[in-house]
């Protein structure tokens, strides 16, 4: 299960991808198996990152506070998978499947989220009307905001932008 979870979640790998890796070792499943362990691990690491959030608060503590990257994606007219990581460690703080990032739903998870991880020092957020008003109504104001879309291959740029709004407003 543990194998099926990290290649699955973390690498990215497809069903079928991994039924062949694992079959080259003579490991034969079915990919509606790979689907259920992947889906079990997932759960189980969930509740694991759950149950270690103080553990994981006190380290952004250590390290001068949480730098939020929040992002929702899905296709029109569907679910949004909205997303709270932390900047500096790539953490993914929490998950959560939305119907749509309206107030209701993006300022509901972002109080959860406070609670749990307290104020960040910065957030850095998409275009999303919805997700600006909301993070910084949440955050009572006292953020450092940059509107900013951050994808995998501009990572360079999201930390020269973070350089850039922590210079621009002090620490």
């Amino acid at each position: 299960m543990i194998a099926i979870g990290i290649l699955r979640w973390h690498f990215d790998y497809q069903r079928e991808e991994i039924r062949n890796i694992l079959s080259a070792r003579g490991i034969h499943i079915y990919t509606g198996k790979i689907s259920n362990l992947s889906e079990e691990f997932l759960l189980r690491f969930y509740a694991l990152h759950k149950r270690h959030v103080p553990q994981i608060r006190a380290s952004f503590e250590k390290w001068g506070g949480v730098r939020l990257h929040l992002d929702g994606t899905g296709e029109a007219s569907n679910e949004i998978v909205f997303m709270a990581k932390e900047g500096e460690t790539g953490i993914t703080m929490d998950a959560q499947i939305i119907p749509t990032e309206s107030k209701k739903y993006v300022k509901t998870f972002l109080q959860a989220l406070n609670s749990l991880y307290g104020t960040p020092i910065v957030v850095v957020i998409d275009v999303s009307k919805q997700i600006i008003d909301n993070a910084g109504k949440t955050h009572g104001g006292e953020l450092l905001r940059a509107a900013r879309q951050i994808t995998k291959n501009c990572r360079q740029h999201a930390d020269e932008l973070f350089v850039e709004v922590k210079d621009h407003f002090g620490n």
